[in-house]
């Protein structure tokens, strides 16, 4: 299982693209998609909620560092 997360603004259009790729590819992995705004989704990464988060510009919260 990979749980992947996008923010909204790449979710259509890179996101989208990247979930068909990977079904066409890898049709044995399960992958479980996430869209939220990127604070939350650096706090889903640095929790272990979301494996990869795809971001424009994530801002790193210094006290999350240790845990990415």
């Amino acid at each position: 299982m990979l749980t992947v997360g996008s923010e909204v603004t790449l979710a259509q259009s890179l996101l989208l693209r990247w979930v068909r790729w990977t079904r066409r590819l890898l049709p044995d992995i399960a992958l479980r998609v996430h869209v939220d705004v990127p604070q939350d989704l650096i706090n889903q990464v640095a929790s272990g909620m979301v494996n990869v988060a795809i971001m424009y510009a994530p801002s790193i919260d210094p006290a999350s560092e240790s845990t990415c």
